[in-house]
């Protein structure tokens, strides 16, 4: 009987990172991918999370920025749903200490396929 893998939300709105995290990503998790603020939020609210998310922090002329989405569901629920990884290119400061103090953890674009499997193992 083969092990069943982790889900893992990419949401990102960028479709050439989306194939570039499903390369890197699909042999390790199950995933989960999506271009779509809104629709990254409700599987991460629903009834059976994802246990790991990678959102990006800007979506492009949507209703949420990924920093949003993690203080919406702190709020919530007073803790985060899934091992959340908040990635960005302008990440500064603030929304990285704002994603922390929730229990995200950050990454920067462009990163390494090394530096984002790290990242996400660091939740088990």
């Amino acid at each position: 009987m083969t092990e069943q893998k982790p889900t893992l939300l990419y949401a990102d709105d960028e479709p050439p990172i989306l194939r570039m995290a499903t390369r890197i990503l699909k042999d390790k998790y199950d995933l989960l991918i999506t271009t779509d603020c809104v629709q990254a939020y409700n599987y991460l609210r629903g009834n059976d999370p994802p246990k790991y998310a990678v959102l990006d922090n800007i979506f492009k002329g949507q209703q949420f920025e990924g920093i949003a989405i993690i203080e919406k569901l702190f709020s919530e629920r007073g803790r985060l749903p899934s091992g959340i990884v908040l990635c960005s290119g302008t990440l500064d400061s603030s929304i990285r200490r704002r994603a922390e103090a929730r229990g995200a953890k950050c990454i920067d674009k462009p990163f390494s396929p090394g530096d984002l499997l790290g990242i996400l193992s660091s939740f088990s």
